[in-house]
């Protein structure tokens, strides 16, 4: 049986790994800490054998890589789906920004995947390995910041000096500024409302006419 290598498309995944896919984003979703969880963690919460998850992957590290990247690609495709529905590039910063806050409201993996980028565990290499063999078209933040920008560039609404890749990438580290902000404690000298509106203000007038 051939190992699983993390590009392969999720429809012609064999059932059982997207049962291991499915369980760790709901592991994540519940705060489970990835550093003490043990394979079978996952496949309890799938439920198939501890033994099966080895037919198909040969370390934890790697169920827990592929399955973050499913669960980011899974929630970015629906979350691109309303971004196309948007008028303009206002409404689709507004979008994105309200995503963010449910995403860390509800304590999504959205921030721990972040995290996981910059990591030195052995989970973090793998991810940024299985990452660098995708184009970077393929990186789901990326996706959705590009589909933002394209929005607005073909409407018309912002500033042809700038490129399409240094606003794809602005804007990402804007909304991992903001997702930082919304996860610390201490946030008495600003608060998230100020915070957002000084943001999308910033935005604004960097990107738009």
């Amino acid at each position: 049986m051939s190992k699983i290598t993390g590009k392969e498309p999720f429809e012609e995944l064999p059932d059982k790994v997207k049962q291991l896919y499915q369980a760790v984003g709901r592991l994540v979703e519940e705060g489970a800490d990835l550093g003490s969880m043990k394979v079978s963690d996952i496949t309890d919460r799938a439920g198939i054998g501890k033994g099966t998850a080895y037919e198909y992957f040969e370390s934890k590290e790697e169920i827990l890589a592929f399955g973050m990247l499913y669960y980011l690609a899974d929630k970015t495709d629906r979350i691109k789906r309303e971004l196309e529905e948007k008028a303009n590039f206002r409404e689709s910063l507004a979008f994105l920004l309200d995503q963010t806050e449910k995403q860390m409201g509800e304590r999504t993996c959205m921030l721990r995947f972040v995290h996981l980028l910059f990591d030195a565990t052995q989970t973090g290499l793998l991810l940024r390995d299985t990452l660098r063999a995708c184009s970077p078209a393929e990186y789901p933040p990326v996706l959705l910041m590009h589909t933002v920008i394209i929005k607005g560039m073909e409407a018309g609404e912002l500033k042809k000096e700038l490129s399409e890749p240094y606003m794809v990438y602005m804007l990402l580290s804007r909304l991992v500024a903001y997702m930082a902000y919304l996860d610390d404690p201490a946030k008495e000298a600003c608060t998230a409302e100020q915070f957002r509106r000084q943001l999308e203000v910033g935005i604004r007038e960097e990107f738009c006419l």
